[in-house]
């Protein structure tokens, strides 16, 4: 194939793409000098001028520049201009051009994309398309390869298949037989050939995001007839359980977008466009917050409780350690009192003891002294004699009365025992004197104990 160098008025640059309908090249504007998008779509030598297939086709071709040509969105591509060569029978588009890449190549480069940085492009193209639907067209094609940036801000191109909603082509295929769209991003209403409307390009806009989010299409397979079988049969995972960090409200509308039932699917991409993710941030803050807040109030609730019950035990072991104390205490008293009251009672006993054998001695001397008036009545000297002795041994006994002691209790009968030998000496023969003896030696041993 020769090089080609114009179309048109357009002088060609260089060739930047090619697609299912033609090929793109980087061309300059004749007037504006400005560089464009030129896309065309050359004639089949094979088929005659007037062959209906390629009569369609460029009926199609000229469809899309009219589409385009009605719609003024920023993130939906300019035409410029639409036309025929007049020498080679090309038909052409010029478009604006634009310079920052496809989102395929984007995935294709950076593989995952975060949250934030899928809505930066998904709510844009969101917007274009609701725009578009208002409109009742269906671009029937929406896929990573025709959103193109310029700079930074994405656009929808390629609006070759797209219809009316008011058309009634339900194939996949176009007048020769070649495939319409790309399958991974087909609803499958359409993969059934089914009626269809704008939701199929809500499924495919949903399709778009999960890819960019997992880095992967989930309905890819390596046939056409796989893609087929998974698009109608294979229901991705929640986003939520693939992705960590994806809010739940996120992942459930993503999850309606997808869905295989298009009456299921919302009806429009209002939700999407509004989809506030700083806002949803926000909110899980302050439940996170709130969270932790309530948390922390168990854990001081249950602390103070635990201080309490702290508390609690340790007064009830003060409490304890001082009924022992004082139990101590008491048994202490008790023991002092129980001493005190033992001497007492011993302090008594022997004063009663005392008692007795201060009167026994009393007795004793009394008897004595009886016993030696009648004993030594009859010798008056040593009645006197005696008498003295029964002093001296009176005033013994009354020493040992106080202080009870043997060796005075001893003392005192030696003394009786002289007055009374004393006594006897003239009284021998007498029986009463022997008599006084031993009741005298009877009475001291009683008193001495």
């Amino acid at each position: 194939m020769k090089t080609i160098k114009k179309i048109g008025p357009y002088e060609i640059i260089r060739e930047i793409g090619r697609g299912g309908m033609g090929v793109v090249y980087l061309a300059k504007h004749p007037t504006l000098g400005i560089d464009v998008a030129l896309k065309a779509m050359f004639p089949d030598p094979s088929r005659p001028k007037d062959d209906p297939v390629m009569i369609k086709a460029q009926e199609r071709f000229k469809k899309e520049a009219e589409i385009c040509a009605k719609l003024n969105d920023p993130h939906i591509v300019t035409i410029y201009d639409c036309g025929v060569d007049d020498d080679t029978g090309i038909f052409f588009i010029a478009m604006k051009y634009l310079d920052g890449g496809s989102l395929k190549d984007l995935i294709k480069q950076k593989g995952q994309f975060t949250l934030e940085e899928t809505l930066e492009i998904i709510q844009p193209i969101a917007k274009a398309l609701e725009y578009v639907h208002e409109l009742g067209i269906i671009h029937r094609d929406l896929k990573p390869g025709n959103i193109i940036f310029l700079r930074d801000n994405p656009v929808i191109t390629d609006f070759g298949i797209a219809k009316n909603v008011k058309d009634t082509i339900n194939t996949i295929t176009d007048e020769t037989g070649r495939l319409v769209g790309s399958i991974p991003y087909m609803s499958p209403e359409r993969i059934d050939e089914k009626p269809f409307d704008h939701r199929a390009d809500i499924y495919a806009l949903g399709v778009l995001s999960y890819e960019m989010l997992t880095g992967t299409n989930p309905f890819a397979a390596n046939t056409h007839t796989g893609a087929m079988k998974k698009v109608t049969t294979y229901q991705p995972p929640l986003i939520s359980n693939e992705v960590p960090n994806i809010p739940r409200e996120f992942a459930n509308l993503l999850n309606n977008l997808i869905n295989k039932e298009s009456n299921r699917r919302p009806e429009n991409l209002r939700e999407l466009i509004e989809f506030d993710l700083l806002k949803i941030q926000i909110t899980q803050i302050r439940e996170q917050f709130e969270k932790e807040r309530q948390r922390e109030n168990t854990d001081r609730k249950r602390r103070e409780r635990d201080e309490k019950a702290r508390t609690r035990n340790q007064e009830n072991t003060n409490v304890e350690w001082v009924i022992k104390e004082r139990e101590i205490d008491a048994k202490r008293l008790y023991e002092i009192e129980r001493k005190k009251q033992l001497a007492e009672e011993s302090v008594q006993k022997e004063s009663k003891k005392k008692g007795t054998f201060t009167l026994v001695i009393v007795i004793v001397v009394v008897l004595i002294f009886a016993l030696s008036i009648f004993v030594f009545g009859t010798n008056k000297d040593n009645s006197e004699t005696a008498l003295e002795k029964l002093l001296d041994g009176y005033s013994l006994i009354s020493e040992s009365g106080e202080n009870p002691n043997k060796s005075l209790a001893l003392d005192a009968f030696y003394v009786f025992d002289d007055a009374q030998r004393k006594a006897t000496e003239t009284l021998l023969d007498e029986p009463s004197n022997n008599l006084a003896k031993v009741i005298l030696i009877w009475l001291f041993n009683k008193s001495c104990g």
